[in-house]
Parts: structure tokens; sequence; C-alpha cells
């Protein structure tokens, strides 16, 4: 059987997360503090419309 999809996204935002750290941003993809992120205000975020879909 394949992976549910929560263990998907799960995955999928840790790997997003250590990106963004890895790029001196705050790890911040689909947490409640990503509602008050700059990047994606300003339109820097390469996740910001999943992020705000999902967080």
């Amino acid at each position: 059987m394949g992976k549910n999809t929560s263990q998907t996204f799960s995955v999928q935002a840790q790997l997003i997360r250590e990106l963004q750290a890895q790029e001196g941003h705050e790890p911040c993809y689909a947490t409640p503090v990503a509602e008050h992120c700059s990047q994606k205000a300003l339109e820097k975020c390469c996740w910001r419309y999943d992020c705000y879909h999902e967080g």
C-alpha cells in the first residue's frame, strides 16, 4: 500500500523547511508562523501558493 496523504505532506513539508533553513530563511512552510511571513508577502517564496492553502 502507498503512503497516505498526511504522511506524504509531512515529508514534503519537512523537506521544504530544511531547504528554507539552508537558504537562510525562516523554516515556516505550512506553519502558523507562515501567516505573517514577509517572504510570502513580497512574493519571494517559491512555495507561497501551497503554503497559504496547506498551512
